[in-house]
């Protein structure tokens, strides 16, 4: 492999590592818009909807699969899901 090819991969592998990272924040943000309309506090999915989406960008490995947490665990009581 040449050093370009290599080049090549690593730029393909970060674009694709950073967009999953954005539409998984994007997502995070309008599931938690979604639910508040069911009946979600701010503390029960861990900030609002802006929130959710500033802080999944910033500190995207902490507080997705955080966020994931608090959503499974509302839905539960909720008998949503």
């Amino acid at each position: 492999m040449t050093l370009e090819a290599i080049r090549t991969v690593d730029v393909t592998t970060t674009v694709i590592f950073i967009l999953s990272i954005v539409m998984s924040s994007l997502w995070a943000c309008f599931d938690s818009y979604q639910l508040r309309k069911e009946g979600a506090t701010t503390a029960d999915l861990g900030g609002g909807p802006i929130a959710v989406l500033l802080t999944c960008l910033a500190v995207w490995l902490v507080i997705f699969p955080l966020y994931l947490a608090k959503r499974s665990a509302f839905l539960r009581s909720r008998n949503l899901r």
